[in-house]
């Protein structure tokens, strides 16, 4: 049995570096500088703060690269990522920013990769499943608290 981080989570969406003037005529909405090459966060801010739900978008294609929400600046909640084809890759949610709860990845081909629940400082719990690209069931396990 397997129990690892998912490691794909971008880590570039906990930049705190901002800009607040790029084109205002390309982007009609406040745009925010990412520590991540190529890619532009769309959201509102309260009192200089991230909250609600913040868009991670592809510069060249536009398609959403993330989904992530913000409660006063820390991400909170609904969490999603996505393929280059606009599929999900990974689901779950954040609390205290640690991952909680049901989590799933998929594959490119949107079929399920895995699905599992976190707790305590993201640490893996309970019946874990992986499977193939083509939708069999590769392996499962339980985690341990």
């Amino acid at each position: 049995m397997r129990c690892f981080l998912f490691l794909t989570m971008p880590f570039f969406i906990f930049s705190q570096s901002y800009q607040d003037t790029i084109s205002e005529k390309k982007y009609p909405f406040k745009v925010f500088d990412s520590s991540y090459e190529g890619y532009l966060e769309k959201g509102q801010k309260v009192n200089g703060l991230k909250n609600g739900e913040i868009l991670l978008l592809d510069i060249g294609t536009g398609n959403v690269k993330a989904k992530v929400n913000y409660i006063n600046g820390k991400i909170s909640g609904a969490f999603t990522t996505y393929h280059k084809n606009s599929k999900p890759e990974l689901q779950g949610n954040i609390k205290d920013g640690d991952y909680h709860g049901l989590w799933k990845s998929y594959h490119s081909n949107g079929n399920l990769e895995s699905e599992g629940h976190y707790k305590n400082r993201s640490k893996k719990i309970g019946n874990w499943k992986y499977y193939h690209a083509n939708g069999n069931l590769e392996s499962e396990g339980n985690c341990e608290d």
